[in-house]
């Protein structure tokens, strides 16, 4: 007889991770989660519209859902945004993680908080989790270190997964920057992309994967961070890469002139070891899992020997 399944409660379950999540872990979890600028419907799910400006709202919709594991999903990005609309970014970038890491432990539900890689200051990288070379001049990246010192310092328990680049196409509410670029190639508009940036690419089925992976795995510490990470790119190998695979040439891919060279790439060692049933991807499979999930009635393999990729 199967045991009871585990609810997951996904803060952002609209967005592009919140929703590719419940999509994963729809068949082995139950799985529900609130909506804020969009609501959004997802077969096999519970979603619930609310306003963000009313957290209280939130915190109810927890304790009467009373998940067993949360995860936060939600964050403002955009620099512009940010500049714009400081005290908004700070609520939902700072306060509202920490204050729900706060609620989940007091009801005793895993915490799983998504960061980023811009936490970092670019300088020293590829990073690892004990680096400490922090952001001090972007304003989304200290606004994410703020929220992981928060968090481990007012619970007892959590789980901070740095995240790099993800890559996939994006829900029909909301397109992401991968749809723009796609958008821009299809149009046969030139783009400019950095040289000199470094990133960690991975596709949205090497991310769930890997939070699949982590949700499943019984070992739950006081406190765990890992890096996730993939293929260790700059922005122009990354979008000329894909443009050969997807469209057989790469000529609207155009180098950007760059102030300088930038390392925001991780190292996954850590979380692979302690989940040995996920590894991260190389460039050919990460490219391969971007176009099957674009065009998922191919398959990876048949793109694999159409391509003739390694």
């Amino acid at each position: 007889m199967e045991g009871r399944k585990l609810k997951v409660f996904i803060i952002g379950i609209s967005g592009f991770l919140g929703h590719h999540l419940a999509l994963r872990l729809r068949d082995k979890f139950l799985v529900s989660g609130a909506c804020f600028s969009h609501f959004i419907n997802i077969h096999g799910c519970q979603t619930y519209g609310v306003d963000i400006s009313r957290p209280e709202m939130l915190e109810a919709l927890l304790r009467v859902q009373a998940p067993d594991i949360v995860i936060n999903a939600i964050g403002i990005s955009d620099r512009r945004t940010i500049a714009d609309q400081g005290k908004t970014a700070e609520s939902i970038n700072i306060l509202l993680p920490v204050s729900f890491a706060v609620l989940a432990y007091k009801m005793r539900a895993q915490f799983i908080h998504l960061s980023c890689a811009e936490v970092f200051e670019g300088n020293e990288g590829p990073y690892r989790e004990e680096d400490y070379h922090f952001s001090m001049h972007d304003s989304f990246g200290k606004q994410k270190i703020q929220a992981e010192s928060y968090i481990r310092a007012q619970t007892m328990e959590s789980t901070i997964l740095r995240v790099g680049r993800v890559i996939g196409a994006g829900n029909f509410y909301r397109m992401n920057e991968f749809d723009k670029v796609r958008a821009r190639f299809a149009a046969k508009r030139e783009t400019e992309f950095s040289k000199l940036r470094f990133y960690s690419y991975l596709s949205v089925f090497s991310f769930v994967s890997a939070v699949e992976a982590l949700l499943l795995n019984p070992n739950v510490g006081k406190h765990r961070l890992f890096h996730l990470g993939g293929a260790n790119l700059t922005e122009f190998d990354f979008y000329a890469g894909f443009a050969e695979m997807a469209y057989g040439h790469s000529k609207l891919v155009r180098p950007m002139a760059d102030d300088g060279p930038m390392n925001f790439s991780l190292i996954s060692d850590a979380f692979a070891r302690a989940n040995p049933e996920w590894q991260p991807e190389t460039a050919g499979t990460l490219f391969l899992h971007v176009l099957e999930q674009l065009c998922p009635g191919v398959g990876a393999k048949k793109w694999q020997k159409t391509l003739r990729t390694p």
